[in-house]
């Protein structure tokens, strides 16, 4: 499921774990790591059960994968998996741990730009239990709204 751009922030800031797998990808590195760890703050309740995975590591042994997503922490109800770099190289690795992440952990990939026909984009639309955040670079529009935004609510009048 493709989360649309203007609910993204919401979807953040309030994330609950209606979702085992979240794709986060694009090209405002910044911007994707400050929806990382909104989700992360909100979904773990600012534990930091944080288990990070190379990319290479998970292509030279795949289990680890499955691993991690099965196995459960004695020192924290929850857990996030965090995978960086990710691309279509692990798009198999990844549909074939989905469906066995427990519902006490979260699955999160970041990165860059994505083609709508990239095997990983299209296995996170199409999957009931994953979403995709993509993270554009600001355009001059949305600049101008970020401004009018903060002046507004700054009650500062130009």
């Amino acid at each position: 499921m493709k989360i649309k751009n203007y609910e993204i922030d919401k979807f953040c800031s309030n994330f609950n774990a209606d979702y085992q797998a979240i794709l986060i990808y694009g090209e405002d590195y910044g911007l994707k790591n400050e929806r990382v760890d909104a989700i992360i703050k909100n979904y773990l309740n600012n534990s930091n059960n944080v288990v990070n995975l190379d990319l290479k590591s998970l292509i030279s042994n795949p289990e680890i994968l499955n691993d991690e997503l099965s196995s459960i922490s004695l020192l924290a109800d929850k857990k996030v998996i965090k995978i960086s770099d990710a691309n279509d190289k692990i798009s198999s690795i990844i549909e074939n741990s989905i469906n066995y992440t427990s519902k006490d952990c979260l699955l999160i990939l970041t990165s860059e730009a994505l083609s709508p026909r990239s095997k990983l984009r299209l296995l996170f639309e199409q999957h009931k239990d994953a979403v995709i955040l993509p993270c554009y670079s600001d355009t001059s529009s949305n600049i101008m709204n970020i401004i009018d935004n903060m002046f507004n609510k700054e009650n500062i009048k130009i």
